[in-house]
Order: C-alpha cells, then structure tokens, then sequence
C-alpha cells in the first residue's frame, strides 16, 4: 500500500470518527444540498451565523420533529386558525406541506435549540488539567465573607430601642429572623452602609443598626471569613465551569465539521434598494 493511499485512509477514519461524536446527525455519504438565503447587506460575521443556523435547522429535522411537544403545539396553533383545509390533512401534514419547520420563526429555533444540545461536550478532564484551571481560576470558585445573625426590625423610631430586649418585631422583611447573608446581598436589602455595620459586629451581642427600610436589632451567631474551599469540597462546581470554558470552541469545531457535511449554495437577497429602482 502506498503512502498516499495510508494517508488517505487516515482521513477517512478521522471524518468518520468526528461524525460518530456528533451522535450521527447527518448520515448520508453524499453532501445534501443547502439552500441559505440572507439579506444583501449581511456582514462576514453575521452571514457565519445565519449558515449556522440553517445547518442547525437541518440537524434538528433529521433529529425528529413530529413528537417534539412544543412542535406539535405550534403546529395546532397554526392549523387551528387554517379550519376547513385540513379537512383531508393532518395537522403534521399540512406543516410539512407548507414546510413550516424551516419557515416557521418559532419551530426554526425549537429545532436550533435541539440541535445546539445535541453537539458533543467536552470530555472529562484530567485531575491534573482540572486541578490547573482550579489554580487559575481562584478568584470565581473563592467563597465570600458569609454572615448569621438573628434580627428584629422596625419601622417606628420610638420603638427602635425596645428591639434589644423585646422579640416582638414587626415583619422580617426579606432577611428572615436567622439569615445567612454575603455583603453584596446584605448591601442591595439594606444599603451599602448598614451592611458594612452589620459586617463588623461582635458575636453574641445585640447592636441597633439603621437603614433605608427602618430599624434593625442584630446579633451576630458566626462569621465565616472569605476563603477558597479545597477542591476536593467543589470539584463538581468546578468541573461544570471547565466545561463551560470548553464547550464554545468545541461546539464551533462541531459546527465547523457540519457545515462540511452540506453542499451550501449562498444567495444574498436583493436589497429594499434595488428591488425599488426595478
């Protein structure tokens, strides 16, 4: 066997290999043929994302269409104001006859959808690539200062004093009488100065703090100081985050293969413009 043709082989099994992990979306050997029309002034950019689309599109049909829910809701609604036509017609007919799935704004983006969560994710990685972007990525995975207290309040100021040895508080508000709560939530309830009070107060000990809302009596229970949790303790967060930073260029390789699949013929609509001048 020749060079040439051992590298030929190579390639076939790696195309092959790559449509296996997109979960056999497109099997005909053949390059279907994709007719993709946009707007005559559609930038380079733009015009990427709207073949993306049609692909998409053309995924999602070779998924299956007819027991989507959602699908076959549209498809009701649609039928449901057409009456007497469907006379001889199922309403599945009628789209399919109409073409509506590729026509239709709201089935287009169901099948879209359903194509988008069928591209592959990206593998597990290795404890030590994951523990790598663990160290790297410190700062989002860092728990914040956390702060448990119990809390009385109160609009009245002549009842203000009375909270530090009555419990008989009006409503909690949306703190709740034992809340747990970080600074910047504490701060958009009470306001960035309360909740750097309520921060610095001792434990077990009652201390009035004012608000925007009123009067609060706070006692401190526990503080826990701002600090990053071994990763042992968040490795699912942590993993689901990976993958997060995975996904967009594998999905787009994914995309990319896709697009190969199919035989694209590009047609840019004639512009509002030149339609006018005919």
């Amino acid at each position: 066997m020749t060079r040439g043709r051992v590298f030929t082989l190579l390639g076939f099994f790696a195309l092959g290999a790559a449509w296996l992990a997109l979960g056999r979306l497109i099997t005909t050997p053949d390059r279907p043929p994709l007719l993709v029309r946009v707007p005559a002034d559609t930038t380079d950019e733009d015009l990427t994302h709207l073949i993306d689309e049609a692909v998409l599109t053309e995924v999602g049909l070779s998924l299956g269409w007819r027991t989507d829910p959602l699908i076959r809701d549209r498809v009701r609604r649609i039928a449901a104001n057409v009456g007497t036509v469907l006379a001889t017609q199922s309403p599945l007919d009628f789209a399919e006859s109409l073409d509506l799935p590729r026509r239709d704004p709201l089935i287009r983006a169901r099948l879209i959808e359903r194509a988008r969560n069928a591209l592959p994710e990206p593998d597990a990685p290795s404890a030590e690539s994951l523990a790598t972007f663990y160290e790297s990525h410190r700062d989002r995975f860092m728990r914040p200062l956390a702060l448990t207290f119990e809390h009385r309040f109160t609009r009245d100021p002549d009842r203000a004093s009375d909270l530090m040895t009555d419990d008989r508080g009006e409503p909690e508000l949306m703190l709740g009488p034992r809340p747990t709560r970080t600074l910047p939530e504490l701060s958009r309830t009470l306001g960035i100065d309360a909740a750097t009070q309520i921060a610095k107060l001792p434990t077990d000990r009652w201390t009035l703090v004012h608000s925007p809302l009123g009067h609060h009596a706070i006692r401190m229970l526990t503080r826990h100081e701002p600090h990053l949790p071994p990763l042992t303790q968040v490795r699912p967060e942590v993993l689901l985050a990976w993958r997060e930073t995975q996904r967009p260029n594998l999905h787009q390789q994914a995309l990319r293969r896709l697009r190969e699949g199919f035989d694209i013929d590009l047609r840019r609509l004639p512009s509002p413009a030149t339609e006018a001048s005919r």
